[in-house]
């Protein structure tokens, strides 16, 4: 699912997830999103912490974006999510 849904989306700019999403291996990599929208999208991951680890691909460029960023990593942290 997550690796097609937006794979051909290259224009995408925003997603919106509802809370409590929990699909391990979105790929949100292709898109061109801001660190706010990032942002959002790791607010709407369900927390994982009683199970394994959930996986989300952001891609190097979007990394960039929230590499400075600590809320958001963190919050990946905190929800027990790893990212690419």
């Amino acid at each position: 699912m997550g690796d097609y849904v937006f794979g051909n989306c290259r224009a995408l700019t925003t997603v919106t997830l509802e809370s409590g999403f929990n699909y391990s291996g979105l790929n949100i990599s292709i898109g061109n999103y801001s660190a706010a929208v990032i942002g959002d999208i790791v607010t709407a991951l369900k927390e994982r912490t009683s199970s394994k680890p959930g996986m989300i691909v952001i891609g190097k460029n979007n990394i960039a974006k929230i590499a400075d960023d600590t809320t958001i990593t963190t919050a990946l942290s905190n929800k027990n999510w790893v990212f690419a």
